[in-house]
């Protein structure tokens, strides 16, 4: 019995070094996942932030180009109705023409910019997800490290105690 006994208790030593072994291993990769999810946050965080001022850099952009188009209509309107009364009215078919096209172009512009921010709004809400994940992976390594090491402590104590017990 003490031959078995002293069997069973040789083979949680061996589990008990490799475990060792392994925790090493366990802790590099939970370290490496911590790295990758701080990565992950801050590429996130930071294109984010670059959708942002592209947004209002764009805006601004087309806010400046139609109150300068606006200005130049009119005074291109006013120009031609004081020097050709005559001709205004095929001047202002062609001004109107070729403001259609140019709101049509403004609207497909903005169309598209709705789009990209619709596109890097479910990039976001994906990123979160992973982030959480994540997380939720790494606690569940916490508590396999926590569970291994109260393991490990239980199993050394017991060793312990069957060497005490065999030395007297």
């Amino acid at each position: 019995q003490l031959e078995t006994e002293m069997g069973q208790l040789q083979r949680e030593l061996e589990m008990l070094q490799d475990f060792k072994r392994n925790k090493a291993s366990l802790e590099a990769g939970l370290e490496q996942e911590k790295r990758e999810r701080a990565e992950l946050e801050e590429n996130h965080k930071e294109a984010i932030q670059q959708m942002e001022r592209k947004f209002i850099e764009e805006k601004g952009k087309l806010q400046r180009e139609a109150k300068q188009m606006l200005a130049e209509i009119k005074k291109s309107s006013q120009e031609e109705a004081v020097e050709r009364l005559d001709a205004s009215t095929k001047k202002i078919l062609f001004e109107n023409r070729r403001m259609a096209e140019e709101l049509r172009l403004q609207v497909q512009e903005t169309d598209d910019l709705q789009k990209l921010n619709r596109k890097r709004d479910d990039e976001n809400k994906r990123l979160r997800r992973e982030v959480e994940l994540n997380e939720q992976q790494l606690k569940e390594y916490a508590k396999q490290g926590f569970r291994s090491t109260r393991e490990v402590k239980d199993l050394t104590a017991k060793v312990k105690s069957l060497e005490k017990s065999l030395g007297q």
